[in-house]
């Protein structure tokens, strides 16, 4: 819980927050649910293997990224309201700090819900990176293969996803000088 002293609320005022966030979860599950469909099927389609099969998967990721960017905008709204409803900033206002405000009737609805989402979230990321260790497999398959076939050292850095610099294994394929 943040240092930060919340100020106590009206028990309907209260209440209606807590319902307003279990609302606001509800659409939150939602966008997280069609989130690990889009990586399932992202996953089926690496496992397969082939442009088709990644090709077909394209619009629901391209879907899924979009309704997320609009979770997010309306998170952020939602954290502004709630933070100033409670007297907070929004980068202090966490879940649990709106599960500890709502009142007995609507804070084991919230927790579960609170639990759902963690879960989900959990389970999203495993995916994506199960995904990002099979596509990084076949990069680095590809890139022995084309150096073997070439007999071409690694022309120029390359770095990873964390901005840290990776030996590669060859170089392009087609070398021009003009």
């Amino acid at each position: 819980m943040s240092s930060q002293e919340l100020h106590p609320l009206p028990t309907q005022e209260t209440a209606d927050l807590a319902l307003a966030c279990l609302k606001h979860l509800e659409q939150e599950e939602a966008s997280l649910l069609a989130t690990r469909e889009a990586v399932r099927q992202l996953r089926a389609a690496l496992l397969q293997g082939g442009i088709e099969a990644l090709a077909q998967v394209l619009p629901l990721q391209e879907r899924a990224a979009r309704a997320a960017e609009e979770q997010q905008r309306k998170r952020v709204q939602a954290l502004r309201e709630w933070a100033t409803f409670l007297g907070t900033s929004p980068e202090h206002l966490t879940l649990t700090m709106l599960v500890d405000q709502a009142p007995n009737e609507l804070r084991e609805r919230l927790e579960e819900s609170q639990q759902r989402l963690r879960a989900l979230a959990r389970e999203v990321d495993q995916l994506n990176r199960e995904n990002g260790g099979m596509v990084n497999y076949c990069l680095s398959f590809m890139q022995q293969v084309l150096g073997t076939n070439t007999d071409v050292e690694a022309v120029g850095p390359r770095y990873g996803p964390a901005g840290a610099y990776q030996k590669t294994a060859c170089g392009s394929l087609l070398s021009a000088r003009g």
